[in-house]
C-alpha cells in the first residue's frame, strides 16, 4: 500500500483536480493522507484513471467525496525533509498538517524548525498541529486564514502574508506550577500583517479581536 500510495499522490500532484481539503497526519512511518474532492464526479474520474492503470481500488467514499491512503515515509527521511521536497496537488483550498505527539517529541531535540516548501498557490485556508514550530515566511500570498491554535509551540509571525485576513493563536500564557508562561510575548505580534480582521486566541476562540491595535492594546490585561 505504502508504493500504491505514492502513485497515487504523484498522479494528484500532476492534476488539477479541485480539492476542498487536503489532511496530513504524520507519524514515524507513515504519513495518513485524507482527501475531500470538490464534486463526485472528479473522485469517479480519479478512481477509474488509478484502476485502468496499476488495477488498484481506491479507499473511498464517494458519498462524501472522500479518498483515504498512506504514504510511506522514506527511510532516510525526516519530518524537514520531507516539507522540503514534498509536492502538492496543485488545486487546493485548505491544507491541514498534523504531527502526532511522538514524533514531534522524536525530532524536538534535533529539529527547531520546519521550513514549508511548494505549498500550492491557490491554497487559501492552512491548519499546522504539532509541538514543533514551522517557517511560515514562504506562505502561499493568497492565503486567507492561518490557524496555528493548537500548536504549543512558538511560531515566527514577522513574514506572513498580507492576503491573511483570519489568524487563530493559542493560548498567550499557560499557567505552570502558579506562574504564567508565555507562549507569545508583545514583540512576537508586534509584526502582524494590517491586513487582519479577525485573530482568535485559545483553542475554544473565546477571545477575538478586530485588528493587531485592538489586541496590542488588550494584550497584558486579557493574559493576565
Amino acid at each position: 500500500m505504502s508504493t500504491i500510495g505514492w502513485i497515487l499522490w504523484n498522479e494528484l500532484v500532476k492534476s488539477d483536480y479541485k480539492i476542498k481539503y487536503i489532511e496530513m497526519l504524520i507519524t514515524i512511518e507513515n504519513i495518513n493522507i485524507q482527501i475531500i474532492f470538490d464534486n463526485n464526479s472528479s473522485l469517479e474520474y480519479f478512481s477509474i484513471k488509478i484502476f485502468k492503470q496499476i488495477n488498484y481500488i481506491l479507499n473511498s467514499d464517494v458519498n462524501n467525496n472522500l479518498l483515504k491512503f498512506d504514504l510511506q515515509m522514506i527511510s532516510n527521511n525526516n519530518i524537514v525533509n520531507l516539507f522540503e521536497n514534498l509536492n502538492y496537488p496543485p488545486n487546493v483550498n485548505t491544507i491541514i498538517i498534523m504531527i502526532d505527539t511522538f514524533c514531534s517529541k522524536s525530532f524536538l531535540l534535533t529539529c527547531n524548525n520546519i521550513k514549508l516548501f511548494n505549498l500550492p498557490e491557490q491554497l487559501v485556508q492552512l491548519q499546522i498541529i504539532s509541538l514543533i514550530p514551522f517557517d511560515l515566511s514562504n506562505l502561499p500570498t493568497k492565503i486567507f486564514l492561518l490557524d496555528i491554535s493548537k500548536s504549543d509551540c512558538n511560531f515566527n509571525l514577522n513574514y506572513l502574508p498580507d492576503s491573511i485576513k483570519v489568524l487563530y493563536l493559542p493560548e498567550l500564557s499557560i499557567i505552570i506550577q502558579n506562574n504564567y508562561q508565555y507562549q507569545y510575548k508583545l514583540s512576537d505580534l508586534s509584526n502582524l500583517p494590517s491586513s487582519l480582521i479577525e485573530i482568535n486566541i485559545g483553542n475554544n476562540k473565546n477571545i477575538v479581536y478586530t485588528s493587531i491595535e485592538n489586541l496590542i492594546k488588550n494584550f497584558n490585561n486579557d493574559i493576565n
